[in-house]
This record gives C-alpha cells, structure tokens and sequence, in this order.
C-alpha cells in the first residue's frame, strides 16, 4: 500500500494551506497531494477487505468459522477517521503543531510522532490488533522454554554495535595521534 501511494504522491495535484502560527508570530503552511488524500482511504479500506477475505478463507480451509465482520466494520472507522484527520490537518496546518496540547516546532519529532499516530500505519496497525484480539491469537498458552532468546540477542547485537563504534573510533583517535 506504501509504495502504491508514490505515484500519487509524486504526480499528483499539489495544494497548499498556510494559517496563522498559535503564537500569532508569522504562519504555518502545509504542501499536500490531493490526490494522496483520495488514495489512502480507498486503500485502507481494499486492505482490510483482502486482509478479511484472506483471513475467512483460511480459517474455513481449517474448518472453523470466524467473526471477520467486527474487523472490517473498525478497519472501514479507521480508514474513515484517518482520512478525516488527514483532511484536516492538511487544511488547517495550525493543527500540525499542537501535540496534546503542547505547541511544538513543526518538523520536530514530536510533531512527526503526533501526525503519525493518525496515518494510515497507525490505521492498519489498529485493525490488526482488534483482528488478533478476536482471534485472541495474542494469549500464549504455554510460553516457549526459548522465548528469552530474542530479547538477549538484540541487547548482545546493541552493545557489540556499541563496542565495536567505540573501539573504531578509539582506533581512528589513536591513529591521528601518530
């Protein structure tokens, strides 16, 4: 689906909003594909359509019957709120800096975290939730005597980045030193 929007983002129609900053200081303006605003909807909601009918059809080829209709009738909300949002923020750019009411800088990370809690990956993410949930696919009966393992491979693979980083520019510093 992500990549499916790159035409769209990229020959689309370009529209701008600017509006007043909340500080009153200069303006915010915002540069947004019209036609990546019609795109994502209509694909969120094709996803969850496939996402249902790969899911019914597979639990009926195991023969047990499932309740996919909760999850499209929230992934068709959630298409329908991020477009909502979507919408709105590309016409009043103000929006974009007010995270939890705080007003931040726009383009910072706080900023960037705020607007993507309502994107379509958020949107996506969401309905699979809800679709384990019904599934109740997120209960582990019996844990894995080896379910530790992943959780010490990456802490081992971070610090064995870090040390090698460290050791590389002890060397680098050692060798500039001569």
């Amino acid at each position: 689906m992500t990549t499916g929007a790159i035409p769209f983002d990229r020959y689309g129609h370009y529209a701008a909003a600017c509006a007043g900053s909340p500080g009153g200081v200069g303006e915010i303006c915002t540069r947004y594909s019209a036609a990546s605003l019609w795109y994502w909807p209509a694909a969120l909601v094709m996803a969850y359509m496939a996402a249902g009918w790969f899911y019914l059809r597979r639990s009926r080829r195991r023969g047990v019957g499932t309740a996919t209709g909760p999850y499209l009738v929230a992934g068709a909300i959630f298409a329908l709120l991020v477009a909502s949002v979507s919408l709105w923020a590309a016409r009043h750019p103000a929006m974009q800096v007010q995270v939890l009411g705080l007003h931040v800088r726009p383009g910072t990370s706080p900023a960037g975290i705020g607007y993507r809690l309502v994107s379509a990956s958020s949107a996506i993410g969401l309905a699979l939730l809800l679709l384990a949930r019904l599934e109740r696919s997120w209960v582990v009966a019996r844990p894995s005597p080896w379910s530790f393992l992943p959780h010490l491979v990456i802490d081992a693979c971070v610090l064995m980045v870090g040390a090698a980083a460290i050791g590389l520019a002890q060397h680098a510093t050692a060798r500039a030193a001569l």
